[in-house]
Protein backbone atom coordinates (compact mmCIF):
# COMPACT_ATOMS: atom_id res chain seq x y z
CA UNK A 1 0.00 0.00 0.00
CA UNK A 2 1.54 3.26 -1.25
CA UNK A 3 2.18 5.88 1.15
CA UNK A 4 2.54 8.91 -1.34
CA UNK A 5 0.36 11.57 -0.12
CA UNK A 6 -0.07 12.63 -3.67
CA UNK A 7 0.11 16.66 -5.04
CA UNK A 8 -0.01 19.17 -2.15
CA UNK A 9 -3.53 21.31 -2.36
CA UNK A 10 -3.10 24.44 -3.93
CA UNK A 11 -2.45 27.35 -1.29
CA UNK A 12 -5.45 29.88 -1.17
CA UNK A 13 -4.72 33.04 -2.90
CA UNK A 14 -4.57 36.39 0.46
CA UNK A 15 -5.53 38.57 -2.26
CA UNK A 16 -8.83 36.23 -2.75
CA UNK A 17 -9.99 36.34 1.11
CA UNK A 18 -13.34 38.03 2.17
CA UNK A 19 -12.89 41.21 3.27
CA UNK A 20 -14.42 43.29 6.25
CA UNK A 21 -17.52 44.51 4.92
CA UNK A 22 -16.45 47.93 6.02
CA UNK A 23 -13.46 47.45 4.09
CA UNK A 24 -15.39 48.22 0.75
CA UNK A 25 -17.05 51.39 2.74
CA UNK A 26 -13.85 53.39 3.41
CA UNK A 27 -12.19 52.25 0.24
CA UNK A 28 -15.14 53.95 -1.57
CA UNK A 29 -15.16 56.97 0.63
CA UNK A 30 -11.72 57.48 0.04
CA UNK A 31 -12.21 57.36 -3.76
CA UNK A 32 -15.40 59.70 -3.45
CA UNK A 33 -12.92 61.86 -1.59
CA UNK A 34 -10.35 62.09 -4.22
CA UNK A 35 -11.67 61.95 -7.16
CA UNK A 36 -14.07 65.03 -5.67
CA UNK A 37 -11.37 66.62 -4.81
CA UNK A 38 -9.10 66.33 -8.33
CA UNK A 39 -11.68 66.79 -11.20
CA UNK A 40 -11.16 69.91 -11.72
CA UNK A 41 -9.33 70.99 -14.89
CA UNK A 42 -6.58 72.17 -12.87
CA UNK A 43 -5.51 68.85 -12.04
CA UNK A 44 -5.17 67.56 -15.77
CA UNK A 45 -2.15 66.39 -16.98
CA UNK A 46 0.24 67.94 -19.48
CA UNK A 47 -0.64 64.78 -22.03
CA UNK A 48 -4.55 65.59 -21.50
CA UNK A 49 -4.14 69.02 -22.01
CA UNK A 50 -1.97 68.98 -24.96
CA UNK A 51 -4.24 66.61 -26.72
CA UNK A 52 -5.46 66.77 -30.57
CA UNK A 53 -3.72 69.56 -32.58
CA UNK A 54 -6.63 71.24 -34.25
CA UNK A 55 -6.36 74.23 -31.54
CA UNK A 56 -9.95 73.42 -30.07
CA UNK A 57 -10.89 73.74 -26.54
CA UNK A 58 -11.01 70.92 -24.30
CA UNK A 59 -14.47 70.04 -23.25
CA UNK A 60 -14.40 70.39 -19.64
CA UNK A 61 -14.68 67.63 -17.01
CA UNK A 62 -17.90 66.88 -15.83
CA UNK A 63 -18.20 67.51 -11.57
CA UNK A 64 -17.76 64.08 -9.80
CA UNK A 65 -20.48 63.57 -7.53
CA UNK A 66 -20.51 60.61 -5.06
CA UNK A 67 -23.62 59.41 -3.66
CA UNK A 68 -22.98 60.33 -0.36
CA UNK A 69 -21.67 64.37 -1.36
CA UNK A 70 -20.83 66.97 -3.88
CA UNK A 71 -17.70 67.93 -4.16
CA UNK A 72 -18.87 71.36 -3.48
CA UNK A 73 -19.52 70.00 -0.40
CA UNK A 74 -16.67 68.20 0.63
CA UNK A 75 -14.80 71.64 -0.33
CA UNK A 76 -17.47 73.54 2.03
CA UNK A 77 -16.77 71.10 4.90
CA UNK A 78 -12.95 71.55 4.58
CA UNK A 79 -12.96 75.60 4.26
CA UNK A 80 -14.86 75.15 7.71
CA UNK A 81 -12.29 73.26 9.45
CA UNK A 82 -9.74 76.39 9.02
CA UNK A 83 -12.07 79.57 8.63
CA UNK A 84 -15.61 78.09 10.48
CA UNK A 85 -19.05 79.90 9.14
CA UNK A 86 -20.69 81.10 12.18
CA UNK A 87 -24.22 80.33 10.21
CA UNK A 88 -23.46 76.95 10.32
CA UNK A 89 -23.03 74.48 13.18
CA UNK A 90 -18.78 73.65 13.71
CA UNK A 91 -18.24 70.18 13.49
CA UNK A 92 -15.06 70.69 16.04
CA UNK A 93 -14.60 71.43 19.73
CA UNK A 94 -14.92 75.43 20.09
CA UNK A 95 -11.87 77.62 21.12
CA UNK A 96 -11.27 77.63 24.62
CA UNK A 97 -12.37 81.32 26.14
CA UNK A 98 -9.71 83.45 26.58
CA UNK A 99 -8.77 85.86 29.04
CA UNK A 100 -8.57 89.48 28.41
CA UNK A 101 -4.95 90.68 27.97
CA UNK A 102 -5.68 93.57 30.70
CA UNK A 103 -8.42 93.89 33.44
CA UNK A 104 -9.16 97.62 34.01
CA UNK A 105 -10.00 99.61 36.97
CA UNK A 106 -13.86 98.90 36.57
CA UNK A 107 -13.74 95.06 36.10
CA UNK A 108 -12.57 92.97 38.88
CA UNK A 109 -9.86 90.72 38.60
CA UNK A 110 -11.19 87.20 37.36
CA UNK A 111 -11.26 84.35 39.63
CA UNK A 112 -7.86 83.24 40.69
CA UNK A 113 -7.08 79.42 40.25
CA UNK A 114 -5.43 77.23 42.91
CA UNK A 115 -1.96 78.07 43.83
CA UNK A 116 -1.65 74.66 43.42
CA UNK A 117 -1.95 74.60 39.72
CA UNK A 118 1.48 73.54 37.57
CA UNK A 119 1.26 76.57 34.89
CA UNK A 120 4.56 78.24 34.75
CA UNK A 121 3.61 80.35 32.16
CA UNK A 122 0.43 81.92 33.28
CA UNK A 123 0.06 85.21 35.28
CA UNK A 124 -3.49 84.47 37.63
CA UNK A 125 -1.87 80.64 39.00
CA UNK A 126 1.63 83.03 39.95
CA UNK A 127 -0.81 85.76 41.47
CA UNK A 128 -2.30 82.82 43.53
CA UNK A 129 1.27 81.62 44.73
CA UNK A 130 2.36 85.48 45.90
CA UNK A 131 -0.38 85.74 47.77
CA UNK A 132 0.30 83.02 49.89
CA UNK A 133 3.70 84.59 51.11
CA UNK A 134 2.80 86.89 53.98
CA UNK A 135 4.48 89.29 55.71
CA UNK A 136 4.30 87.63 59.29
CA UNK A 137 4.95 84.85 57.82
CA UNK A 138 7.43 84.87 55.16
CA UNK A 139 10.17 87.68 56.12
CA UNK A 140 10.62 90.63 53.77
CA UNK A 141 14.48 90.48 54.79
CA UNK A 142 15.85 87.42 53.22
CA UNK A 143 17.88 88.36 49.69
CA UNK A 144 15.89 88.44 46.56
CA UNK A 145 17.32 85.14 45.31
CA UNK A 146 15.00 83.51 48.17
CA UNK A 147 12.41 85.88 48.53
CA UNK A 148 8.49 85.41 47.78
CA UNK A 149 8.83 86.41 43.79
CA UNK A 150 11.71 83.90 43.30
CA UNK A 151 10.05 80.95 45.38
CA UNK A 152 6.67 81.40 43.65
CA UNK A 153 8.30 81.57 40.52
CA UNK A 154 9.99 78.04 41.24
CA UNK A 155 6.31 76.94 42.05
CA UNK A 156 6.47 77.30 45.26
CA UNK A 157 3.95 78.33 48.21
CA UNK A 158 4.44 79.74 51.62
CA UNK A 159 3.69 77.33 54.53
CA UNK A 160 4.45 78.26 57.54
CA UNK A 161 7.03 80.90 59.37
CA UNK A 162 9.49 81.28 56.38
CA UNK A 163 8.55 77.76 55.04
CA UNK A 164 8.21 76.55 51.42
CA UNK A 165 5.52 74.00 50.59
CA UNK A 166 4.59 72.25 47.16
CA UNK A 167 1.66 70.25 45.81
CA UNK A 168 4.12 67.87 44.78
CA UNK A 169 4.66 67.25 48.60
CA UNK A 170 8.02 68.79 49.12
CA UNK A 171 8.36 71.05 52.16
CA UNK A 172 11.67 72.81 53.52
CA UNK A 173 12.21 75.99 54.91
CA UNK A 174 14.39 78.95 54.47
CA UNK A 175 14.56 80.68 58.15
CA UNK A 176 17.67 80.99 60.44
CA UNK A 177 19.53 83.07 58.32
CA UNK A 178 20.42 85.66 60.56
CA UNK A 179 21.84 83.64 63.24
CA UNK A 180 24.73 82.87 61.14
CA UNK A 181 27.48 85.62 61.66
CA UNK A 182 30.29 84.99 59.49
CA UNK A 183 29.40 86.95 56.00
CA UNK A 184 31.12 84.13 53.67
CA UNK A 185 29.10 81.50 55.31
CA UNK A 186 25.81 83.43 54.90
CA UNK A 187 26.37 83.76 51.09
CA UNK A 188 27.29 79.75 50.63
CA UNK A 189 24.15 79.00 52.23
CA UNK A 190 22.04 81.40 50.72
CA UNK A 191 23.57 80.19 47.51
CA UNK A 192 22.77 76.58 47.90
CA UNK A 193 19.42 77.73 49.42
CA UNK A 194 18.48 79.25 45.94
CA UNK A 195 19.76 75.85 44.17
CA UNK A 196 17.43 74.11 45.91
CA UNK A 197 14.31 76.25 44.56
CA UNK A 198 14.50 74.07 41.54
CA UNK A 199 16.22 70.74 42.93
CA UNK A 200 13.96 70.52 45.84
CA UNK A 201 11.14 69.73 44.02
CA UNK A 202 9.98 65.51 43.90
CA UNK A 203 11.02 63.41 40.99
CA UNK A 204 7.91 63.92 38.49
CA UNK A 205 6.93 67.41 39.46
CA UNK A 206 6.47 69.56 37.04
CA UNK A 207 8.70 72.51 38.58
CA UNK A 208 11.58 70.56 38.11
CA UNK A 209 11.06 70.80 34.29
CA UNK A 210 10.46 74.47 33.84
CA UNK A 211 10.06 77.54 36.30
CA UNK A 212 8.28 80.74 35.46
CA UNK A 213 10.12 83.08 33.58
CA UNK A 214 10.81 86.45 35.52
CA UNK A 215 9.32 88.40 32.40
CA UNK A 216 6.42 86.95 33.91
CA UNK A 217 6.02 89.36 37.10
CA UNK A 218 6.09 92.03 34.65
CA UNK A 219 3.29 90.53 32.56
CA UNK A 220 1.11 90.13 35.63
CA UNK A 221 1.75 93.82 36.51
CA UNK A 222 0.36 94.61 33.40
CA UNK A 223 -2.56 92.65 33.45
CA UNK A 224 -3.61 93.57 37.01
CA UNK A 225 -2.84 97.32 36.61
CA UNK A 226 -3.09 98.79 33.04
CA UNK A 227 -1.15 102.42 32.65
CA UNK A 228 -3.87 103.10 30.02
CA UNK A 229 -6.23 106.10 30.70
CA UNK A 230 -9.39 104.31 30.58
CA UNK A 231 -8.02 102.41 33.77
CA UNK A 232 -6.15 105.16 35.65
CA UNK A 233 -9.19 108.26 34.58
CA UNK A 234 -11.67 106.13 36.67
CA UNK A 235 -9.51 105.08 39.35
CA UNK A 236 -8.30 108.76 40.20
CA UNK A 237 -11.89 110.00 39.77
CA UNK A 238 -12.65 107.85 42.76
CA UNK A 239 -10.38 108.35 44.72
CA UNK A 240 -10.32 112.23 44.71
CA UNK A 241 -14.24 111.45 45.25
CA UNK A 242 -14.05 109.03 47.93
CA UNK A 243 -10.88 109.09 49.72
CA UNK A 244 -9.54 112.75 49.26
CA UNK A 245 -12.96 114.27 49.99
CA UNK A 246 -12.23 115.45 53.39
CA UNK A 247 -10.10 118.91 54.60
CA UNK A 248 -6.73 116.87 55.46
CA UNK A 249 -5.37 115.52 53.15
CA UNK A 250 -2.18 112.71 54.29
CA UNK A 251 2.13 113.53 53.66
CA UNK A 252 3.05 111.45 50.80
CA UNK A 253 5.46 110.96 48.45
CA UNK A 254 6.48 108.79 45.20
CA UNK A 255 9.19 108.83 43.07
CA UNK A 256 7.67 110.40 39.77
CA UNK A 257 8.84 114.25 39.46
CA UNK A 258 5.36 117.07 40.38
CA UNK A 259 5.70 117.93 36.92
CA UNK A 260 5.05 114.47 35.60
CA UNK A 261 1.99 113.87 37.90
CA UNK A 262 0.84 117.37 36.90
CA UNK A 263 0.79 116.16 33.33
CA UNK A 264 -0.56 112.95 34.35
CA UNK A 265 -3.73 114.30 35.82
CA UNK A 266 -4.22 116.71 33.19
CA UNK A 267 -4.24 113.88 30.72
CA UNK A 268 -6.70 112.30 32.90
CA UNK A 269 -8.85 115.06 33.34
CA UNK A 270 -8.87 115.67 29.87
CA UNK A 271 -9.63 111.78 28.80
CA UNK A 272 -12.55 111.73 31.96
CA UNK A 273 -13.82 115.12 30.46
CA UNK A 274 -14.30 113.80 26.90
CA UNK A 275 -16.26 111.01 27.74
CA UNK A 276 -18.57 112.28 30.84
CA UNK A 277 -22.14 112.63 30.22
CA UNK A 278 -23.34 116.15 28.66
CA UNK A 279 -23.67 118.59 31.44
CA UNK A 280 -21.55 116.88 33.82
CA UNK A 281 -18.84 118.76 35.83
CA UNK A 282 -15.85 116.94 36.93
CA UNK A 283 -13.98 118.12 39.50
CA UNK A 284 -10.28 118.70 38.70
CA UNK A 285 -8.09 116.10 39.31
CA UNK A 286 -4.91 116.92 41.53
CA UNK A 287 -1.68 115.51 41.95
CA UNK A 288 -2.11 112.90 44.72
CA UNK A 289 -5.18 111.66 42.99
CA UNK A 290 -3.22 110.56 39.80
CA UNK A 291 -0.51 109.20 42.06
CA UNK A 292 -2.40 107.27 44.19
CA UNK A 293 -4.39 105.68 41.07
CA UNK A 294 -0.59 105.18 39.15
CA UNK A 295 0.36 103.34 41.90
CA UNK A 296 -2.43 100.96 42.03
CA UNK A 297 -4.13 102.17 44.99
CA UNK A 298 -8.24 101.58 45.50
CA UNK A 299 -10.55 102.76 47.62
CA UNK A 300 -11.18 100.30 50.71
CA UNK A 301 -15.07 99.69 52.44
CA UNK A 302 -14.67 97.60 54.70
CA UNK A 303 -18.31 96.33 54.56
CA UNK A 304 -17.92 95.77 51.09
CA UNK A 305 -14.61 93.94 51.06
CA UNK A 306 -15.89 92.11 47.80
CA UNK A 307 -16.00 95.00 45.71
CA UNK A 308 -12.06 96.28 46.72
CA UNK A 309 -10.43 95.23 43.64
CA UNK A 310 -12.44 97.99 41.04
CA UNK A 311 -14.29 100.92 41.36
CA UNK A 312 -17.84 101.79 39.78
CA UNK A 313 -18.01 105.70 38.96
CA UNK A 314 -20.56 107.02 41.06
CA UNK A 315 -21.24 104.55 43.68
CA UNK A 316 -19.20 103.64 47.17
CA UNK A 317 -19.29 105.47 50.40
CA UNK A 318 -16.24 107.80 51.19
CA UNK A 319 -13.43 105.95 52.91
CA UNK A 320 -9.95 107.03 54.65
CA UNK A 321 -8.56 103.53 53.53
CA UNK A 322 -6.64 102.52 50.17
CA UNK A 323 -6.08 98.94 49.24
CA UNK A 324 -3.88 97.69 46.31
CA UNK A 325 -6.17 94.83 44.38
CA UNK A 326 -2.59 93.17 43.85
CA UNK A 327 -0.54 92.56 47.11
CA UNK A 328 -4.10 93.19 49.14
CA UNK A 329 -2.25 95.54 51.39
CA UNK A 330 -4.43 98.15 52.84
CA UNK A 331 -3.50 101.31 54.35
CA UNK A 332 -4.95 103.71 56.56
CA UNK A 333 -4.21 107.22 55.44
CA UNK A 334 -5.47 109.26 58.69
CA UNK A 335 -2.05 107.60 59.98
CA UNK A 336 -0.15 109.79 57.77
CA UNK A 337 -1.85 113.10 58.70
CA UNK A 338 0.42 115.98 60.23
CA UNK A 339 -0.51 116.14 64.07
CA UNK A 340 1.56 119.14 66.04
CA UNK A 341 3.50 119.50 63.59
CA UNK A 342 5.10 116.07 62.38
CA UNK A 343 3.92 113.42 60.06
CA UNK A 344 4.61 109.78 58.85
CA UNK A 345 5.00 109.69 55.24
CA UNK A 346 2.76 107.59 53.01
CA UNK A 347 5.42 106.23 50.66
CA UNK A 348 2.83 104.97 47.69
CA UNK A 349 5.49 103.06 46.15
CA UNK A 350 6.95 101.25 49.31
CA UNK A 351 4.20 100.63 51.04
CA UNK A 352 3.05 97.74 49.00
CA UNK A 353 3.98 94.04 49.98
CA UNK A 354 7.26 93.60 49.70
CA UNK A 355 6.75 91.01 46.18
CA UNK A 356 4.07 93.13 44.94
CA UNK A 357 5.17 94.12 41.18
CA UNK A 358 4.48 97.83 41.95
CA UNK A 359 6.67 97.98 44.55
CA UNK A 360 9.41 97.53 42.23
CA UNK A 361 11.83 100.35 40.84
CA UNK A 362 11.03 102.10 37.35
CA UNK A 363 7.96 100.23 36.13
CA UNK A 364 6.26 103.25 36.58
CA UNK A 365 8.22 105.02 33.35
CA UNK A 366 6.08 102.62 31.43
CA UNK A 367 3.30 104.77 31.64
CA UNK A 368 2.76 107.26 28.38
CA UNK A 369 0.80 109.59 29.65
CA UNK A 370 3.37 111.15 32.63
CA UNK A 371 4.33 113.20 29.69
CA UNK A 372 3.23 116.38 28.03
CA UNK A 373 -0.28 116.35 26.56
CA UNK A 374 0.36 117.78 23.40
CA UNK A 375 4.03 115.61 23.07
CA UNK A 376 1.60 112.34 23.41
CA UNK A 377 -0.20 114.04 20.85
CA UNK A 378 1.91 115.18 17.87
CA UNK A 379 3.78 111.77 18.47
CA UNK A 380 -0.34 110.36 17.40
CA UNK A 381 -1.04 109.06 20.51
CA UNK A 382 -4.25 110.56 20.47
CA UNK A 383 -6.97 108.05 21.81
CA UNK A 384 -4.73 106.41 24.52
CA UNK A 385 -7.05 104.22 25.68
CA UNK A 386 -6.23 101.93 22.86
CA UNK A 387 -2.50 102.44 23.61
CA UNK A 388 -0.40 99.79 25.85
CA UNK A 389 2.99 100.34 26.66
CA UNK A 390 5.47 96.89 26.30
CA UNK A 391 9.23 96.24 26.49
CA UNK A 392 9.15 94.35 23.01
CA UNK A 393 11.55 96.20 20.59
CA UNK A 394 10.18 97.99 17.47
CA UNK A 395 9.40 95.97 14.44
CA UNK A 396 11.66 96.37 11.85
CA UNK A 397 8.69 97.25 9.18
CA UNK A 398 7.06 99.89 12.26
CA UNK A 399 10.69 101.95 12.48
CA UNK A 400 10.65 102.16 8.41
CA UNK A 401 7.03 103.79 8.87
CA UNK A 402 7.61 105.74 11.96
CA UNK A 403 5.25 103.85 14.22
CA UNK A 404 6.43 103.16 17.51
CA UNK A 405 5.80 99.49 18.73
Amino acid sequence: MSTDPGPSAPRPDPSMAPKPADADDTHGDLHDVFSALYAGAEWASDAESDDGDDGAAPEPAPEVVSARFSRAQLLRALDDLILPSPSRKRRIFPDPARLPTTTPSTAPLPPLPPASLCAPFSPLPLLARLRTFRQETYSALLPPSLGAQAAALAGWTNAGPDGLACACGARWGVGGLGAIKDARVRVEVVRRLAAGLSARHREGCGWRVAASPGALVGEMRRFAHPLVAASLAPLAQELLRRSLAGPVRPVWSCPVPVEQLDALAAALQAYGADRAEPGAVLPPLDALAAALALFGWYPYDPGFAAAADHVTPGSGTPTDIVACRICQRRVGMWAFQPRDGAAKVFDLQREHVAWCPLRADDWWRECVRLRPLGEVEREGAVDIAALLVSERPAKRWRRARGVRG
